[in-house]
């Protein structure tokens, strides 16, 4: 522990960023029901918008050729994920980022579409990277929710709803706040240029078509308004993947590192816990305490390892690396792939 806590750096101040909340709001809506009737996420917005005490506008998407609205817009909501946004479009978004708007764009589990594509333009636009990863079909479910995402207004740490989605990595200051196994599949970009931006995506537009968590969008839009963030990421991975471990057990290593993308030094705790292959968490295996990090900086990579006995049952585990509060929240996880034969 000693040893992360010297790893890891020096000095201090909070692992998020949180201003209160803004007053009434302007929140536009591009509309989602053109191409599916059923595909409601415009309305659901604009209900939790308004029980929120913002005004909420649902706009037809030829609003987006022209953006005569953005001079009154405080957030923009682009509420589906299969609508079409051509490059002219795409320069809306981008120009409502430049002027200081916030931007929620829906993505969805397929890396053809412009939306998924708006998306790294945006990223690309102010000079950062992304790559979009792998789809999954299946109900992913239940979903962890960290950062300040699970945190403002209201505390949801995971939710049900996410029907399939494709994930996504990206550099130091895109974090990732949506977690299912070892994959990521929501973000919010932060970059430090110029112009103060926030945006922010996930991959499937299903868990708002069916309003399967309310609490959840309106932290959403609470967060985008109110710019607040993280900073604080982990990541772990296994330099000789895929890691297995025998019927017999074994101890497994993999590699962690931090990383803190704000203007101040970060204190944090962190710690490992498993994932079951009945999905209950198991944890804290290790844990460190009053951690800091200096601003922009990675630390140095620390080699983890954990035990698994031989009566454990055969089958797939995720080990979590996490940062935040023990026993509290957590800021940032991050998740390893382990079969037990």
């Amino acid at each position: 522990m000693r040893g992360l806590g010297a790893v890891l750096a020096i000095a201090m101040i909070a692992v998020f960023l949180y201003v209160p909340r803004v007053s009434a709001s302007q929140v536009d809506i591009i509309e989602s029901q053109s191409w599916s009737p059923n595909d409601v996420m415009d309305q659901n917005w604009a209900f939790v918008a308004i029980t929120m005490g913002h005004t909420p506008t649902i706009r037809p998407q030829t609003d987006l050729d022209t953006g005569n609205f953005l001079s009154a817009c405080d957030l923009l909501i682009i509420s589906s994920g299969l609508i079409p946004l051509t490059a002219t479009r795409q320069q809306t978004i981008i120009n409502a980022l430049n002027m200081g708007i916030p931007v929620y764009l829906q993505c969805e589990d397929n890396v053809s579409l412009s939306t998924n594509q708006t998306w790294l333009q945006i990223v690309t636009w102010y000079g950062s990277t992304f790559t979009w990863g792998t789809t999954s079909t299946a109900l992913l479910q239940p979903m962890q929710v960290t950062g300040t995402l699970s945190q403002f207004p209201t505390p949801v740490t995971q939710f049900n709803g996410f029907d399939g989605g494709l994930t996504g990595l990206g550099g130091n200051d895109i974090e990732t706040n949506l977690h299912f196994q070892n994959g990521e599949f929501g973000w919010y970009y932060y970059p430090r240029v110029g112009v103060v931006i926030m945006a922010a995506t996930n991959t499937d537009q299903d868990w708002v078509r069916t309003n399967s968590d309310p609490i959840l969008m309106e932290n959403y839009i609470d967060n985008l308004l109110n710019r607040n963030v993280s900073f604080l990421q982990v990541r772990v991975w296994s330099n000789n993947p895929p890691v297995i471990v025998p019927s017999t057990g074994g101890t497994f290593t993999c590699n962690a590192n931090a990383w803190n993308n704000n203007f101040v030094p970060m204190l944090f705790d962190a710690w490992t816990e498993i994932q079951l292959p009945n999905g209950n968490i198991v944890g804290p295996l290790q844990q460190w305490t009053n951690l800091t990090l200096l601003p922009f900086t990675t630390s140095n990579t620390l080699t983890l390892s954990q035990f698994l006995p031989g009566f454990a049952p055969a089958g797939t585990y995720y080990y979590h690396g996490v940062v935040g509060s023990l026993g509290n929240f957590k800021t940032n996880l991050d998740a390893l792939r382990v079969v037990k034969l």
